[in-house]
């Protein structure tokens, strides 16, 4: 619970703060402190309903701690403060409770976390709270930051330099000995880490510190002996508020409440030597982690203050008489907020009006009681700001303003010194919930105009710049504009007009770039809305479905795909199998399913979408465009192409006829035909359809929008298949600064930039440099989609062929074979895409001078390729120069030349002369020419 300042007396006790005894619960502390071994795990819990006390029991143990077990260190977090409920920034805040303590490694790998995945975090953007008392390791750590920042805003922050590190930590030997044991390792594999393997490493990287910090303080000379961290005092954590942990995801059966605390669950495992404290309204479950934490944990439940109790507190704060106690006990029900409302009324009423009838009642009694006797400005401003659930000094003087409460407008600190009044944050004020609960229940039954008149202000200050906002001009705080929108909106609206704006704001908010802020809001509309609606509306369908719109965009597939199969099993229920509705969920839902590679179960439900479309709507209506495109991509992965693009076409014609020329989904479409030409070799043909998608996305959605990035990636392909290199790279590098700031460096799209600039780079023989790139793709695709996934395949074949330029042969086979049975498994034997990476691997063994075993791979890619393409084709023409080059060297020219012949010929008619290919080609052609001459 926030700190809580008052305008009464500090000295006066209050309920509180005033720890009344709880003798059980602190001999329950001080057992297991006591007892406490370095080898196990031992968390105490206390749990219990709001307002009963758990916050000050616990400060009450921290105080106890403080003065009665000086010897152990001590510190709490509040997972109800802004910005501890993630990982990275719980820990930084967590890192702070202990500030004689460095946590340089900890500090190394959240800087390189924050660097790559949140450049704008106050962790980077200002560097003193992450080197302040860090100690010896103060200067590495700025030198770190320095260059993460300078990395961060040029390019994707890709790996840390060790020579710079190695450079800084020379200078003394403590630095020396962090370097060996701790930095060094931990750099050396740490750029190829994807966010989720980074989010688990954050923990056990804290831990390890804090043992060698403890160590520290006692041995200097001994930083990384574990045993002596073990005989230390025992070490003493607490956390509060611990439901705010996991109340940030989805309230369906608590699915998502493991994501949200499994990072907790490491760093309690890995920190035995620590005593920790956890409070909050439930009972630990941590068995699914492991059923040992079932006897790790001692939990207890902590119920209404005992009337012995309550009864010493009213004593001490003048409040004796018999009668008058006894009625306070009996309707205060042993929980401090009511205990401190009466003595609160107490002191506000004249000695001849504390009597029994005086007190008493129902609780929304009590607090009218005491607002009866608060000044009127006073108690208006109070109902006034509890609409707004917290406020700054900004929106306090606007509305004080606006309805004229008879309060000073400027005063907002002033007012926020009042009972009841709790700051979560600097510059941040809250009412206590009970009484915000009461102020508006009281308010909306007694003066419902009035009521509305405040939320219905409240709406329009939040919702009002959304309105009419520009796609390139959506930033973070519109979701938190959103989400305090919604919170009014509910006071005003009807359900269903509710649920129709915001999904209005919702889905224009969602063409920006800021979906990780609209996830909490649009988790917790769908919370509300299955409570309003019951689980089984179409209401509730909509909500789960664009949730998983969000969710799949971010490339969290795996929470995403039960949302769109809830959403569509309630929607038929509904509506019956052949309603619009229906249809937009199977079309999302294969979409995602085509991403995954699931196409032979995708490629019907597009089927049944376009159906229900075109019986809707018309075949000329964009919704059916929208599902054509779609379904030319999944298409064309089994080389359907003739059928993908007549598709492509179709769309392209509905949108332009629909939209007009220069509008994003006529860019989208312009897209898709474009590498349908590519993937066809048709180049030249489709250079100027990226050029025209690229301009009309600048001009709809600004420079740095991420569907800006895929365009330009396209573009920058289609570049440097025809070896404009110079045009190229830029482009690449640009798409890559983009995706990375707006999915995060770990998302697919990132994954498919890295690989292309990686070819790039190989093509220009900067070998060195396009290898981690390749492993960096090869680690996203891997954890995004499974090591099964084609994508996983296409990243391997292109990395065996780097190494072999590397000369560094020892993985290349094995990385060839498994590329061709993942592709084989997902396409079958016959798929291009197995013939590319079969004809790589003969190169392989050709160059081994193992003809016999490259000579079958080599026809059986040709068949493929004629099958899939035609004669006419330069992929055709490819395996045709490879098969010939091996013939060559094997000394069989009169069998070479044809073959070098046909594919100089076929990469002529597509390519020009001029092309690298056929530049390459007619060498090749020439040189065996010249040997048949010689063999005749």
């Amino acid at each position: 619970m926030p700190k809580v300042s008052r305008r009464p007396d500090p000295a006066r006790p209050n309920a509180l703060d005033v720890f009344t005894d709880r003798t059980g619960l602190i001999e329950a502390f001080e057992r297991l402190l006591a007892a406490k071994q370095p080898y196990e795990n031992n968390v105490l819990v206390f749990y219990g309903e709001g307002g009963i006390g758990k916050t000050t029991l616990s400060q009450k143990l921290e105080q106890l701690l403080s003065h009665k077990h000086s010897d152990h260190n001590g510190a709490r977090l509040d997972f109800a403060s802004p910005g501890t409920t993630e990982p990275d920034t719980a820990l930084f805040r967590l890192r702070q409770c202990f500030p004689a303590f460095p946590f340089p490694t900890f500090t190394l790998a959240l800087i390189h976390y924050a660097g790559r995945f949140h450049p704008e975090a106050p962790v980077i953007t200002q560097a003193t709270p992450l080197i302040d008392r860090a100690g010896p390791y103060a200067g590495v750590l700025d030198e770190l930051l320095k260059q993460a920042v300078s990395v961060a805003k040029e390019a994707p922050l890709i790996g840390l330099t060790l020579n710079v590190i190695k450079s800084v930590t020379d200078t003394s030997q403590i630095l020396r000995s962090w370097y060996l044991h701790r930095a060094e390792p931990l750099l050396r594999n740490l750029s190829g880490k994807a966010q989720q393997e980074l989010i688990e490493l954050l923990p056990q990287l804290w831990a390890q510190d804090f043992r060698d910090a403890l160590v520290a303080m006692s041995s200097p000379d001994e930083l990384y002996n574990e045993e002596l961290a073990r005989s230390l005092p025992a070490p003493v954590i607490f956390l509060d508020t611990y439901e705010a942990l996991w109340h940030g995801g989805l309230g369906r059966q608590g699915e998502h409440r493991q994501l949200r605390e499994e990072w907790l669950v490491s760093l309690v495992g890995e920190l035995p030597q620590v005593l920790w404290v956890i409070t909050g309204r439930n009972r630990l479950h941590w068995q699914p982690y492991d059923p040992a934490w079932e006897a790790c944990c001692e939990q207890h439940l902590v119920g209404s203050l005992s009337d012995g109790d309550a009864t010493a507190f009213l004593a001490k704060r003048g409040i004796s008489d018999p009668a008058l106690v006894a009625t306070i006990l009996e309707h205060a029900a042993g929980v401090p907020f009511y205990l401190e409302l009466e003595t609160q009324l107490h002191d506000k009423l004249a000695p001849e009006q504390r009597v029994p009838e005086a007190f008493g009642g129902s609780h929304e009694l009590v607090i009218e009681r005491l607002l009866s006797h608060l000044e009127i400005s006073e108690a208006e401003t109070m109902s006034l700001m509890a609409s707004f659930g917290s406020w700054d000094a900004a929106l306090f003087h606007d509305a004080i303003q606006h309805f004229g409460t008879g309060y000073p407008p400027s005063a907002c600190e002033r007012f926020a010194q009042g009972w009841s009044i709790e700051q979560p944050a600097p510059g941040q004020w809250q009412l206590h919930n009970e009484m915000v609960l009461h102020l508006q229940q009281h308010d909306q039954r007694t003066r419902p105009d009035t009521f509305a008149a405040w939320h219905r202000w409240g709406f329009e200050r939040f919702d009002g710049p959304l309105a009419e906002r520009e796609i390139k001009d959506i930033t973070p705080a519109d979701g938190e504009r959103l989400g305090r929108a919604l919170a009014h909106a509910r006071h005003i609206y009807e359900p269903e007009e509710l649920c129709r704006w915001f999904e209005e704001r919702s889905k224009l908010l969602a063409k920006g770039t800021i979906w990780r802020d609209l996830v909490p809001v649009l988790e917790d509309h769908q919370r509300w809305v299955e409570e309003s609606f019951g689980p089984d509306h179409p209401e509730v369908a909509n909500t789960l479905n664009n949730l998983a719109n969000l969710l799949d965009t971010l490339a969290r597939y795996e929470e995403a795909e039960p949302f769109y199969r809830c959403a569509l099993a309630i929607k038929e229920a509904a509506y019956g199998p052949d309603h619009p509705e229906v249809a937009s969920t199977l079309d999302s839902l294969a979409n995602m399913l085509r991403t995954l590679s699931h196409s032979e179960e995708a490629e019907p439900l597009f089927r049944r979408a376009l159906a229900i479309k075109e019986a809707t709507y018309g075949s000329d209506h964009p919704e059916v465009a929208s599902t054509l495109q779609k379904m030319a991509t999944l298409l064309e992965t089994f080389s359907r192409n003739q059928e993908a693009e007549s598709l492509y076409i179709r769309a392209l014609k509905i949108n332009e006829a629909a939209y007009g020329s220069d509008h994003p989904a006529v860019a989208g479409n312009l897209n898709g035909l474009a590498i349908l030409l590519c993937r066809t070799s048709k180049y030249i043909r489709a250079e100027p359809l990226f050029r025209r998608a690229l301009s009309i996305n600048e001009k709809i959605l600004g420079p740095v929008h991420p569907h800006v990035a895929g365009y330009a990636n396209n573009l920058a392909t289609v570049l440097r298949r025809l070896s404009r290199y110079d045009e190229a790279e830029p482009l690449f590098l640009r798409a890559l600064t983009i995706e990375e700031r707006a999915y995060g460096p770990d998302h697919p799209a990132v994954a498919r930039t890295l690989y292309n600039l990686a070819i790039l780079l190989g093509d220009l023989s900067r070998y060195e440099d396009a290898e981690p790139l390749f492993r960096r793709a090869l680690a996203i695709e891997d954890t995004i989609y499974g090591p099964n996934h084609p994508n996983v395949a296409f990243t391997l074949r292109s990395l065996a062929d780097l190494l072999c330029d590397l000369s560094r042969y020892e993985e290349v086979e094995q990385l060839y074979r498994r590329a061709i049975e993942i592709d084989e498994t997902a396409y079958g034997s016959n798929h291009p895409s197995v013939a590319a990476t079969l004809s790589n691997l003969a190169n392989f063994l050709r160059d081994r001078f193992l003809f016999e075993f490259a000579e079958p791979l080599y026809r059986r890619a040709l068949a493929i390729n004629e099958v899939a393409y035609g004669h006419d084709n330069p992929e055709v023409a490819g395996c045709l120069y490879n098969l010939a080059r091996m013939k060559e060297n094997m000394d069989r020219h009169q069998e070479a030349f044809p073959l070098y012949q046909q594919a100089l010929e076929t990469w002529q008619r597509a390519y020009g002369s001029d092309h690298p290919d056929s530049i390459e080609a007619q060498r090749s052609l020439t040189r065996c020419q010249e040997s048949l001459m010689s063999d005749g």
